[in-house]
């Protein structure tokens, strides 16, 4: 929305949630009528502004999200443009996947990492056109990236990945190799008796620095998979079809044990990958109620890990209350938890730690051991305007 000759701007019609306010300066732009913009044609040589978040940063992954509850009207959310120092990254891929080995039609993205603003975030992406797998992204801001490059044959994908810094000086020679993965042959071992909610086990791959996955899930036939064309770069695991009651207890790739930081893939070593399910998760149960003691049903109890291992997302666990506000959470690995509720919350909010920050002393504590079940009762966090 373009904002007036004073630099005022009004959004209007937003739902209640959470929302990322970013504004981006584009010259030679002027509101001529409600509704209609016209540009000025020709070339700009004034200084560069880079997209800003709000409270006041070029970066997304330090924007902070305004909450907007229904009917609410929040006034005076200002943010600053200011030319900001930007730099250029160049390099080249070199694809030995082709069967012409040619790099034009690779597909470049450079990726900003460890972002919560997963919408805007400071993404690059260019077609590479020049046979000799060149490219150039520009306004690139210092930061940490992942820097990709994929192309597609005969109906199968190829990828090359790596990580890239970007300092206070333009990167030169960020250069790519896209080559054939490989397989990674694994099996899967039950601690406790074989609990499922499925006919069949799919074990899938997650790059850990990276939004974007092509790696497509492995049946497990008996207690073996295979996951094919898995590139060079640092994965999380994840497995779907057993029991709520299980769950992931250990990943060990090669000797490495690798469930709560990954493991890190390279085409030159191959081992074999070991995955362990436990049957014996503990449970939580409990009631919710308002502040007056009341039922509160239909709304989500919120399992949370303890503070030092919130970047592990599979802890996470949310069930909705029933008809009596009752709960059940299940299938919950060892460890220190807190239990949320709140009136009305957006799907994930709880993944953010600028929203769960100030409803910390709001959660009700429980520790678990493998098997336990604990009777927590935990009261819903308002957060509804009242009527």
């Amino acid at each position: 929305m373009p904002t007036n000759d004073l630099g005022e701007y009004r959004l209007f019609g937003l739902k209640p949630g959470r929302y990322f306010i970013c504004a981006k300066y584009r010259p030679g732009l002027h509101v001529i009528s409600k509704g209609d913009v016209e540009e000025d044609v020709g070339e700009y040589s004034g200084p560069e502004f880079m997209p800003i978040y709000y409270p006041n940063s070029p970066d997304p992954a330090r924007a902070s999200t305004i909450a907007i509850k229904a009917g609410e009207e929040i006034p005076s959310v200002e943010i600053l443009l200011r030319p900001v120092t930007t730099f250029l990254v160049r390099g080249r891929v070199y694809n030995m996947a082709a069967s012409r080995r040619s790099s034009t039609g690779v597909i470049v993205q450079l990726e900003q990492r460890n972002s919560y603003s997963s919408s805007g975030s400071s993404n690059h992406q260019a077609n590479i056109e020049n046979p000799d797998g060149s490219f150039e992204f520009a306004g690139v801001l210092p930061g940490s990236y992942t820097l990709s490059a994929f192309w597609f044959e005969d109906g199968r994908r190829y990828q090359a990945r790596q990580p890239l810094e970007v300092g206070n000086a333009n990167v030169e020679g960020a250069n790519l190799t896209i080559a054939p993965g490989i397989t990674i042959s694994g099996r899967i071992i039950w601690d406790g008796k074989p609990g499922m909610d499925r006919a069949d086990l799919f074990v899938s791959l997650v790059p850990v620095d990276s939004t974007i996955s092509f790696n497509a899930p492995a049946r497990a036939t008996g207690s073996s998979f295979s996951l094919k064309d898995v590139f060079d770069g640092t994965y999380r695991l994840g497995v779907v079809g057993q029991s709520k009651d299980c769950y992931l207890k250990s990943i060990r790739y090669g000797s490495n044990e690798a469930l709560e930081t990954g493991f890190t893939v390279f085409r030159s070593i191959q081992v074999p990958l070991e995955v362990t399910i436990s049957s014996r998760g503990a449970r939580a149960q409990g009631a919710v109620t308002d502040k007056d003691g009341l039922p509160v049903t239909g709304v989500w109890v919120v399992l949370v890990p303890d503070e030092s291992r919130r970047d592990q997302f599979r802890l996470y666990q949310k069930a909705s209350a029933d008809q009596y506000g009752h709960f059940l959470l299940r299938g919950i690995p060892p460890g220190d938890y807190k239990i949320f509720c709140w009136e009305e919350v957006e799907d994930g909010a709880w993944e953010d730690p600028d929203f769960l920050r100030p409803f910390e002393d709001r959660g009700q504590k429980v520790s678990v051991e493998e098997s336990d079940t604990k009777t927590v009762d935990v009261v819903a966090i308002r957060t509804k305007s009242p009527e």
